[in-house]
């Protein structure tokens, strides 16, 4: 009986960290997204910029 429970323990940490993982990959990708996004509004700006003067 208490191996049994060791295992359940060890598939739940598992778990947590499939789920960690995932989390971090997809809070990585949405911060490199939101990089590339500011980069292009911020390269737009100037080229209006560049047109306006």
């Amino acid at each position: 009986m208490k191996r049994n429970n060791n295992r359940l323990g060890e598939e739940k940490i598992n778990s947590l960290r499939v789920d960690l993982c995932i989390r971090c990959v997809v809070f990585r990708c949405q911060f490199f997204y939101n990089l590339k996004r500011l980069r292009y509004i911020m390269f737009d700006e100037q080229i209006s910029h560049k047109k306006i003067h």
